[in-house]
C-alpha cells in the first residue's frame, strides 16, 4: 500500500509538477511545454475523432448486423410458408389420388358385379331352357308311352 499523503501536501506537488516546466519555460524563454500541449490537445482531438469515428463504425457494423439478421429471419419465415404450401399441394394431390384410385375401385366392383348378375342371369337362363327341354322329353316320353299303353289295351 501507498503511504498516504496528506491532501495538502499532494496538491502541492501537482502544481509543482505542471507549473515547474512553465516557470522554466518562462525564465530561459523555451517553447517546449507550449509545443507539447499543441501536441497534447491534437492527440486528444484526434483520439476523440478516432472514437467517433470508431463508434459510428461500430454502430453501422451493429445496423448492418441487425438488418442481416433480420433478413435471415424473413428467408427462413418465407422459406417454411413455402416448405408449407408444398406440403399443403403435396397432400391435396395424394388426397386426389385416393379419391381417383376410390372412384376407379368403386367402378370396377360395379363392373365386376354387373359382370357377375349377367353370368347369373344367362346361367339362369341356360338353366331354364334345360328345364323346359327335359320337360318337353319328359312330355314327349309321356305321351309316348301313353299310345304304348293305349296300343297295349287296344
Amino acid at each position: 500500500m501507498e503511504p498516504v499523503i496528506p491532501r495538502t501536501r499532494r496538491n502541492y506537488q501537482r502544481k509543482a509538477k505542471t507549473q515547474a516546466p512553465m516557470l522554466m519555460d518562462t525564465l530561459f524563454g523555451s517553447t517546449n511545454t507550449e509545443k507539447k500541449r499543441t501536441t497534447k490537445t491534437k492527440d486528444v482531438s484526434e483520439k476523440r475523432e478516432r472514437r467517433r469515428l470508431n463508434f459510428e463504425e461500430h454502430d453501422q457494423e451493429e445496423t448492418l448486423r441487425s438488418e442481416q439478421e433480420r433478413c435471415k429471419q424473413e428467408h427462413k419465415k418465407e422459406q417454411e410458408r413455402l416448405e408449407q404450401e408444398k406440403e399443403r399441394e403435396r397432400c391435396e394431390q395424394v388426397q386426389k389420388e385416393q379419391e381417383r384410385l376410390e372412384q376407379e375401385q368403386k367402378e370396377q366392383e360395379l363392373r365386376e358385379q354387373e359382370q357377375n348378375e349377367l353370368e347369373q342371369r344367362e346361367q339362369l337362363q341356360k338353366e331354364q331352357e334345360q328345364r323346359e327341354q327335359a320337360l318337353v322329353e319328359l312330355a314327349l316320353k309321356e305321351q309316348e308311352i301313353q299310345k304304348k299303353c293305349i296300343d297295349c289295351t287296344n
